[in-house]
């Protein structure tokens, strides 16, 4: 967050790439933003179930297949607000 904010702030372009699986923990990125005036646009890449395999051979932290099975069990957006601008992607492979 400390980054985000400095980039915020310096006026960079800013393409935050974390794993965000709610409203709650999207929310303080988005009022940081929206604060220095970014126009926000959030992305949701999801995967199919049976590609979460090959997503845990491929991520870049180590992070455990259960681990990545729980982020994906976890993602809601149903509960983000109407004025957030965000779309959902579906992946490919």
């Amino acid at each position: 967050m400390k980054a985000f904010v400095e980039w915020c702030r310096n006026g960079n372009d800013v393409i935050c790439d974390n794993t965000n699986t709610t409203a709650v923990e999207i929310a303080p990125y988005y009022a940081v933003a929206a604060a220095y005036g970014y126009q926000v646009e959030i992305v949701t890449f999801y995967a199919p179930k049976d590609k979460l395999p090959l997503c845990a051979e491929r991520n870049r932290h180590s992070v455990p297949l259960k681990s990545i099975q729980r982020m994906a069990e976890n993602i809601d957006r149903r509960h983000l607000p109407h004025y957030w601008n965000h779309k959902v992607i579906q992946t490919t492979f």
